[in-house]
């Protein structure tokens, strides 16, 4: 499965936010929040004029400095609540804070973020974003207003993590998604809260893309073949190198240590491919007979039953293997004990793709030494 690994701290974010009257906003650092976290401060002061974040280490998100302004950090001692300030005197506000981590203790960056404002609205759609990488899709809404009975609603299909909103009190709503890498988030609808449906409001958004140092990066590539077929790969959780060969129509992947699938795009052509593991070499001088050959796979994904043949590679012969066509997400043992050699090349899956396939688990084991024939 893929790996996602950035997630938003517990405990909600901070908010502020007043009708008016003031010159600055004291805005509440996010609980739990520890050093090397991720800030995201969203806010809006009446009028539209620029926010201006408490020193350098704030940088601001897309350059907007006007309507809704957006701006991260790095947590690294921080205090309570950070000044904004803004151009102008006397302007009523909101702001909200969120921080996010890493879960498996690494950096969270921002990836790519989109954010946008419509002036009178009782609801708000958010923008699409397309992570480069595996990522934690925050989105974070906006709505001018300290008179709404309760937050915004919250989209369906985004786990919530911030609902502020009441009489008196700024009006936030945030959630988030995990998106893998190379695809489109597509786009969520906030509304006023079912107390308050028709009231129109300056509503602003952002949808946020974060990734981790620790999650590794997917590799999503489409390959156009010259004869017409598509091919696209997908690794997760692993390296993988990735060499489009030179007939434009096979394509070979070396080194899988996670899942890989593969995928006939339209217009459909049979689309030869090649997927071969590292090899296996213990002991050059001594030869090693086959235990155990596991293969995960799962040939019925798209609808269209795929065939792969594996091929195992010993001392540079290859034995063609049993065929695969599974129905279903399957392991399989393939029996191994017949084969013997000193270099043990790993095993070659091929195919001539229609549809497509997945291959979750490529696992070979050997012992030292070859049995002695048996007496008669």
């Amino acid at each position: 499965m893929p790996s996602y690994d950035p997630a938003i701290r517990g405990g909600g974010g901070g908010s502020v936010g007043s009708t008016g009257g003031q010159s600055t906003a004291a805005v509440p650092k996010p609980p739990n929040t520890v050093n090397n976290d991720l800030i995201i401060v969203t806010g809006n002061v009446n009028t539209g004029v620029q926010i201006n974040p408490p020193d350098g280490t704030w940088t601001r998100i897309n350059g907007i400095v006007s309507g809704f302004q957006t701006f991260w950090k790095r947590a690294s001692g921080e205090p309570a609540n950070w000044t904004f300030t803004w151009d102008g005197v006397n302007r009523a506000y909101t702001f909200s804070s969120l921080a996010a981590y890493s879960q498996g203790g690494g950096t969270v960056s921002l990836d790519v973020a989109v954010t946008s404002q419509v002036n009178s609205a009782n609801s708000k759609t958010s923008d699409a974003v397309t992570p480069s990488a595996n990522a934690l899709v925050l989105i974070s809404y906006l709505e001018f207003v300290i008179s709404e009975p309760g937050p915004p609603t919250n989209p369906g299909g985004l786990t919530s993590v911030q609902a502020v909103g009441g009489f008196g009190f700024p009006t936030f709503r945030a959630g988030y998604i995990y998106i893998a890498s190379g695809a489109g988030s597509g786009t969520f609808t906030s509304n006023n809260n079912a107390g308050d449906p028709g009231s129109n409001w300056f509503w602003g958004s952002g949808t946020f893309s974060l990734i981790s140092s620790t999650t590794t990066v997917n590799a999503e590539v489409a390959f156009r073949a010259l004869a017409g077929g598509n091919l696209r790969v997908t690794t997760e959780n692993a390296e993988l190198a990735i060499q489009h060969l030179l007939s434009a129509t096979n394509l070979r992947a070396t080194q899988v240590t996670a899942e890989i699938a593969l995928q006939a795009l339209p217009p459909v052509s049979p689309v030869d491919f090649e997927i071969q593991t590292p090899g296996i070499i213990l002991d050059s001088a001594q030869q090693e007979t086959g235990n155990r050959l596991l293969l995960g796979v799962n040939c019925n994904i798209s609808g269209v039953p795929q065939i792969l043949t594996p091929i195992l590679i010993i001392d540079g012969v290859e034995y063609i293997l049993p065929r695969i066509t599974s129905m279903s997400r399957v392991i399989i043992d393939m029996p191994i004990h017949g084969f013997h050699g000193r270099f043990w090349e790993g095993v070659r899956l091929t195919g001539r793709l229609t549809g497509r396939v997945e291959v979750f688990l490529v696992d070979i084991s050997t012992r030292q030494g070859v049995p002695s024939p048996r007496g008669g």
